[in-house]
């Protein structure tokens, strides 16, 4: 039995087995187990029906998603969440597949359709406005320091390690130096008792008196 029917120009990109959750229809919230289709033009799940044993089919259009910053709200609920969650203009619910290698290839499909990007082309671009913005936080400090940062990197780069091979000896001396100069000092010390005031009175010596 044909459930949902295809447009003549829509084609399928993807489809697996599916639940989804915490979806809104009119006044209640259903979790529902099914299928899910994704078209070149429709996001559809079909599902059977528990009390009669029929289909059915709902359709969500690509245009009716959400979109922020030119990124579809189709993502991941977290890093190891297999939960994905899908934003709708009038409509939202989150779907798990199988595993989340599924997950994640349902995700890219859907972000590919909607911004004609595949998620390299989106690596590459994200990655090039964060060069940007690098070379523009550059050229602020180098202008505001009076510096040129690609030339102190690159000094530092090529003589980095005869510096640091000085840096080595010169350490090395200073701590021989400084044994030596508190050894001289410590024996150049004359060590006094503490407390001790010399006598000026003669002492006297019992072999000085006379015998009687």
């Amino acid at each position: 039995m044909e459930v949902y029917k295809l447009d003549e120009s829509e084609v399928v990109i993807f489809k697996n087995a599916c639940k989804i959750f915490e979806l809104q229809v009119d006044e209640n919230v259903l979790d529902l187990s099914g299928t899910m289709m994704l078209t070149n033009q429709n996001i559809i799940f079909t599902y059977k029906m528990e009390n009669d044993k029929s289909y059915c089919a709902l359709a969500f259009p690509l245009g009716a998603v959400k979109m922020y910053n030119g990124e579809p709200q189709i993502k991941f609920r977290g890093l190891l969440s297999n939960r994905i969650d899908l934003y709708f203009l009038g409509t939202a619910f989150s779907a798990e597949f199988p595993n989340k290698i599924i997950g994640s290839k349902f995700v890219t499909e859907c972000k590919k359709l909607l911004t004609g990007k595949s998620s390299l082309d989106n690596t590459l671009e994200k990655f090039k406005s964060s060069m940007v913005n690098v070379k523009k936080t550059i050229a602020t400090v180098d202008e505001t320091l009076g510096i040129n940062s690609v030339e102190l990197v690159t000094s530092i780069i090529v003589n980095g390690a005869n510096n640091q091979s000085n840096g080595i000896v010169n350490t090395i001396s200073g701590v021989v130096g400084a044994i030596a100069s508190s050894k001289k000092s410590h024996a150049n010390q004359i060590p006094t008792g503490q407390g001790e005031t010399p006598s000026d009175t003669p002492t006297e010596n019992p072999n000085d008196n006379p015998a009687e």
